[in-house]
């Protein structure tokens, strides 16, 4: 740079000066503290130019110069702290250099300038700067130097062919200094109003009916960045206030390597056909280079959308089922239980002593005892029992601890097969059997090929090259078939989801880094565009207050997982492929052994609207013409369809001829005063119409009105009066209580045409504000200026009215802490809706004062009145309530309420319960058709099983016994369903198959009731409604609050009812503190405000704690909240409106995320859960009455053995009398006819008992005798 630079030190010999040049006064003010680099150029003479140099050294300047006339080009590559000081006064080769500047289009460069002008030559100097490009961007300060002082000015122009704006940038004097306007305030913020220029914005169409959709949010899939993008360009366009036409393309702007140029977007604005873009476009190297860029606040995303694909699917799931420490030890475990099992039973062959006699082979193999430790792994059961002590206990434990090994593993199994895996970065995807596509847009191949490494580009080159790309829909429904990956545009898809996808699939939904790794946007302007800075600070402040975010709201509407809760899915061949092949290679590993076996054994466009208002305001009161006050009244209320009612002195026959005119219009009547109170009954869109032209009647009815304060209720009013009794009224209704509710329009009646006010006060005490409504005449018909605005948009400016708030505080340290969202669970009504309701207030410029209260206000039922904030507002001692209250019928009579959208939710917190503890899990398991099946297969079994086995006990085929009774066939099928084994094996073949049958269909049922279990066992429980809740075991209580009594005795029937009276009433309230603790070890319902309970949850509670929570609806149905103002307040409408916008500027949900912080679950994974006394409280009962029961019938088996036992003893002395009289009789009787009669009578007294014992004695006696 060709530029001569005087490096000043501060050691320089400053030479006295007797004078003083004020010129370089103000360059040494103006410059202290800038940190800024200078280049002068000047006509002065040497001395002069020494002495600029010195005194700049003193203002700690690091670097002055001069300008040389060759330096132009050089001024481009200057950085936004070079100034560049050109002085006019008597210096021609200043004017050429701004020539120059003009000429080369260095305006547009970041460079600053400091012009030094005579004040009588300032009105030429701003002549030809008005033919320059001095737009937005550029930085000119013109010091005007008068006599004392020097005025400084800022020129700029919005547009290159408007006129110049000047701001006026300060002051400066050798007395006081220099004095700036605007130091601290940068220029974008300054000159934000474009005063309507005309701007060329250019967006991105692909379908035609798009330019009727852009603002309506309608078909939000179709040009997706374009309607979401424009709406807030559309809010930056309004608050610059810009003047725009729009300009369609169809591509986004790509680069084309032959012909060197872009296309679409870009090339428009690179070869300025446009001034901005109307939407956002992804940064690229290319594209920065072409264009400059503007960062959106504003989410364009592309991601890879994924279902999550089954676990089976992914990994081996009958491996990982187990991790290796447990494979290792199962399998040493195993080998050391057969080693000690063949021990065992070798010794057992060995030792055929007494004790152990019934071995069943000679010899056992190491075949056997792995077929032994098989059978224990598999819980099969042993045909090989050993005999011995220690064996039977070795047995006993193998089987045992294998038992806990195998119902662990199959209920793995079984949840692993309906589990799913999340992808967790691409690598994983690429890897995988997932299949990858693309949406088919033409923007996908240019991002896919735009990666030249990592795993991204593999992706590409493996699964997406060259033709995997799908239309939408074809691309989503294979999306929604599963195992396949969709890179797509979100938006899009999010709609397609939310019209297609069930909210389980939903659930499984999953979002992966897509080919475009920046997800906001940038707005693209050209190269040095003066609008650039403007643009970005605009940007940011729609952004900052939530215009962006309310945009993406109606058109990125992502869909929303309800609930985690699984369906059931079938078993596919790739869940069983692992052990399909386990059999293949199984079958294949037999034959060969076989074989081998067989062979070898193996700001001023208001200032012109404001000229424009007043010319046609003076050539409407010219071209007026005088015509009669029907024509008027006609015109007036025309297509307004309302009732008016109109009190005049006229005669008879004009009213006639008003009745006759105004009957096409709506309902007519002339009012005659009787009551005036009748007026309070009026409907809103009722007008009272008053001639107070010569008409003292209607003054008077003017003074009633006011006296009984009718001017608030919702009535309208049109005054009809004389052009000069018009001050005299305006005196008048000086004196009466017309409030910004009150729409009174008063036609002034002039001798060409009517004019047409409107008057109101902002407060009672307030001077009257008048609005110019409008005129009249019979050429021009009526103009109407604000037909369309409602008087709540136009009077919300009440200009500092003085208005008392209401506030409801508990803890008088709230006071300190309203705004700066500390202790958010103390007062959280109160500071939830605070914050918001200040900025209400700031927005309607009221001045307020606090009116301090310590409850919401509940009526009283002995006196009727209400307490609280509800009284003060009723009373009239507070305007309004700056906290939100419940909707209750009784305060909605007391009080009128504005609803705010602010959730006040206060429901009951609920730690779901464990499923063992609300349903009894060991029948739940299985249906009741499998609880029927299953006995009637046992019945049928053990029939065929006693049929079998005692056939073969009939023809003695190795059988273990005799005979086989209901009983033991009965014990052979529970041993059969309880998976244990059994020692009594068929020998036939049909019974062998019935066994294997038998012992394999029970299998799948124990295996299936075992793993559900032991998932139910671990599960929890959601409760569905208060009916549930009532019904269940779980306790239920309220917070200690005040009002909390009150709503739980409002609740007057259905669930909640009786919830209150069986659980609650009448002492079960708790602290936060303690109701949450309780919550917290579970079974426990808390009727609580969320915002309190959150807060707590966030310090105490552990994810999983979290995870299990629920909410379920409490005794206050409305959860929004409603702003209290009393009857008839004239604020009430302007009140309604500004919540509104406060509502949708997003500032009301910003205070939200700050106070009402809800706790999100991170993780679904759950923890262990020890069973609990409830989770086996039927098991426990069953074993109970069991018992009970094998006692009971323990005794009455002992009871009826000891009968037995005392009658077989009578039998057998009976027995023992008859044999020794039959010896008697052999004795003593020498007659052998008398013997035998004796003992023939003998056998006759009891024949049935005898017979067996003395019938042989008989036989012998009779026989020797013969």
């Amino acid at each position: 740079m060709n530029v001569v630079c005087f490096l000043v030190a501060f050691c320089v010999v400053i030479s006295s000066v007797n004078c003083v040049f004020p010129d370089i006064e103000f360059l040494k003010d103006f410059f202290t503290d800038r940190n800024a680099l200078l280049t002068i150029n000047n006509c002065w003479s040497y001395d002069k130019n020494r002495v600029f140099l010195e005194r700049m050294a003193l203002s700690q300047m690091t670097q002055v110069g001069f300008y040389k006339n060759d330096d132009i080009e050089a001024l481009k590559k200057w950085s936004n702290r070079h100034y560049l000081i050109l002085d006019f006064r008597s210096c021609d080769s200043s004017e050429k250099i701004l020539d120059e500047l003009n000429a080369t289009n260095t305006f547009v460069y970041p460079l600053r300038y400091l012009c030094l002008v005579s004040m009588l030559d300032f009105p030429t100097f701003s002549l030809k700067l008005n033919a320059l490009q001095l737009l937005p961007n550029v930085e000119v300060v013109c010091a005007i130097f008068a006599v004392e002082s020097v005025f400084l000015h800022q020129p700029y122009k919005v547009a290159k062919i408007n006129e110049l704006t000047w701001e006026n940038y300060g002051n400066w004097s050798l007395k006081s200094g220099l004095f700036e306007h605007y130091s601290k305030i940068p220029t974008p913020q300054r000159r934000a109003n474009l005063q309507q220029a005309k701007l060329t914005v250019v967006i991105v169409l692909y379908e035609n009916d798009t330019w009727n959709h852009l603002t309506d949010y309608r078909n939000p899939g179709i040009d997706t960045f374009t309607k979401q993008d424009f709406e807030s360009m559309k809010c930056v366009f309004e608050h610059l206030n810009i003047n725009y036409s729009l300009k369609g393309v169809d591509s986004y702007g790509y680069y084309n390597e032959t012909t060197k140029k872009f296309s679409g977007l870009v090339h428009e604005i690179q070869r300025g056909g446009a001034d901005v873009s109307g939407v956002s476009i992804y940064f690229t190297e290319d594209r920065y280079a072409a264009v400059d860029l503007i960062k959106m606040g504003n989410p364009l995303a592309i991601r890879f959308i994924v279902k999550k694909p089954s676990t089976s699917y992914i990994k081996n799931i009958f491996f990982i089922t187990f991790n290796d420490n447990v494979w290792i030890a199962g399998l040493i475990i195993m080998i050391i239980s057969a080693l000690a099992v063949k021990i065992i039973l070798s010794w057992e062959v060995k030792e055929k002593t007494v004790c152990i006699k019934k071995v069943k082979q000679n010899s056992y193999s190491l075949s056997d005892v792995t077929l032994i430790a098989l059978e224990a792994v598999c819980q099969q059961g042993t045909t090989t029992e050993p005999q011995s002590l220690s064996g039977r206990i070795l047995a006993l434990i193998l089987f045992g601890a294998f038992m806990f090994i195998y119902v662990s593993y199959s209920a793995n199994i079984v949840v692993l097969l309906q589990s799913t895996t999340k992808i967790n970065d691409i690598r994983e995807l690429l890897e995988s059997r997932i299949e990858v596509g693309g949406c088919q847009t033409h923007y996908m191949r240019n991002y896919f090929e735009s990666i030249k490494k990592g795993p991204l580009r593999d992706l590409y080159l493996k699964k997406i090259y060259p033709d995997q790309y799908f239309p939408l829909e074809s691309g989503m429904k294979k999306l929604q078939q599963g195992n396949f990956a969709f890179h797509v545009l979100l938006q899009a898809a999010y709609v397609y989801i939310l019209k297609n996808f069930t909210n389980y699939e939903i659930c499984g939904l999953q979002e992966l880094p897509g080919y475009i790794e920046e997800n906001r946007g940038y707005v693209a302007v050209p190269k040095h565009s003066p609008y650039k800075d403007l643009l970005k600070v605009a940007i940011l402040k729609v952004d900052e207050y939530g215009l962006q975010r309310r945009t993406n709201l109606r058109v990125i509407m992502k869909p929303k997982c309800f609930s985690q809760s699984a369906t059931f899915k079938s078993v596919g061949f790739y869940d069983c492929e692992q052990v399909l092949w386990i059999w293949v290679f199984g079958t294949i590993l037999a034959l060969v052994l076989f074989v081998g076996e067989e062979s070898t054994l193996p700001d001023s466009f208001l200032k012109m609207k404001i000229l424009q208002a007043f010319i046609l305001f003076l050539a409407f009161e010219k071209i007026c013409s005088t015509e009669t006050d029907l024509q008027f009244l006609e015109d007036f209320f025309k297509n307004r369809n309302v009732a008016l009612s109109i009190h005049n002195c006229w005669t008879k026959s004009k009213n006639n001829q008003l009745l006759r005119k105004m009957a096409t219009v709506g309902q007519v009547g002339l009012y005659h005063p009787s009551d005036i109170n009748d007026l309070k009954k009026w409907p809103s869109s009722a007008y009272l119409v008053l001639d107070l032209r010569e008409c003292e009647s209607s003054y008077e009815i003017l003074a009633q009105i006011n006296k009984a304060n009718i001017f608030v209720y919702p009535l309208n009013y049109l005054l009809l009066v004389d052009e000069a009794a018009f001050s005299p009224l305006s005196e008048t209704l000086s004196r009466y209580e017309i409030l910004p509710n009150c729409e009174l329009v008063i036609a002034v009646f002039t001798a060409t045409c009517v004019f047409l006010h409107q008057t109101y006060k902002v407060g009672k005490i307030n001077e009257l504000t008048w609005e110019r409504y409008g005129n009249w005449s019979l050429a021009n018909g009526l103009y109407e200026n604000y037909r369309n605005v409602p008087k709540h948009q136009r009077r919300v400016d009440l200009k500092g009215a003085n208005l008392a708030v209401g506030l409801v505080i508990f803890e008088n340290d709230t006071l300190n802490h309203l705004t700066d969202y500390m202790y958010p669970g103390i007062d959280t009504f109160t500071k939830q809706d605070f914050e918001p309701m200040m900025c209400v207030l700031r927005h309607m410029n009221v001045n307020y004062s606090f009116l301090v209260v310590d409850n919401y206000g509940y009526v009283d039922e002995k006196t009727g009145l209400f307490s609280g904030l509800v009284r003060e507002v009723q009373t009239g001692r507070a305007d309004v309530s700056a906290g939100s209250i419940f909707f209750t019928k009784e305060r909605y009579e007391a009080v009128d309420l504005i609803k705010q959208g602010n959730p006040h939710p206060i429901r009951f917190v609920v730690k779901k319960p464990s499923t063992s503890y609300i349903k009894n899990i060991f029948l739940i398991t299985l249906n009741s058709n499998v609880w029927v099946a299953s006995t009637v297969i046992l019945a049928v079994f053990a029939l065929v099983v006693y049929v079998i086995l005692n056939w073969e006990a009939k023809n003695k085929e190795k059988v273990k016994q005799n005979k086989y009774s209901v009983s033991d066939v009965t014990l052979i099928a529970l041993e059969a369903v309880c998976q244990q084994g059994t020692t009594t094996e068929p020998q036939s073949f049909a019974g062998r198959i019935l066994s294997l049958i038998l012992f394999g269909a029970f299998m799948f049922i124990y295996v299936s009731y075992s793993a559900n279990i032991v998932v139910l066992l671990q599960s929890t429980t959601k409760i569905n409604d208060i009916q549930e809740l009532v019904d269940s075991r779980i306790e239920a209580a309220g917070c200690q609050i005040h009002y909390m009594k009150n709503y739980f005795e409002g609740g007057g029937k259905g669930p909640l009812r009786h919830l209150y009276l069986s659980k609650i009433y009448p002492d079960q309230y708790y602290p936060l503190e303690v109701g949450m603790k309780k919550v917290q070890q579970g079974n426990f319902a808390f009727h609580v405000s969320l915002q309190s309970a959150y807060e707590y949850i966030l310090h105490y509670f552990t994810n999983y704690e979290i995870c299990g929570l629920q909410e379920l609806p409490g005794y206050i149905e409305e959860n929004l909240g409603y702003i209290a103002v009393p009857k008839l307040s004239p604020y009430k409408d302007l009140f309604k409106v500004v919540i509104l916008k406060v509502d949708e500027y997003g500032l009301q949900r910003r205070t939200n995320q700050r106070i009402l912080m809800k706790p999100k679950c991170f993780s679904h994974s759950a923890t262990f859960k020890s069973v609990g006394f409830y989770d086996c409280e039927q098991v426990l009962w069953i074993w109970v009455f069991g018992t009970l029961f094998s006692l009971v019938v323990f005794f009455a088996e002992k009871l009826i053995h000891h009968f037995a036992h005392k009658f077989h003893a009578r039998q057998t002395k009976r027995t023992d009398d008859i044999l020794r009289m039959f010896n008697a009789c052999e004795e003593q009787v020498l007659d052998k006819h008398a013997a035998g009669s004796c003992v023939i009578s003998l056998l006759v007294v009891d024949y049935s008992i005898a017979h067996t014992q003395s019938a042989s004695y008989l036989e012998n006696f009779l026989s020797r005798e013969a």
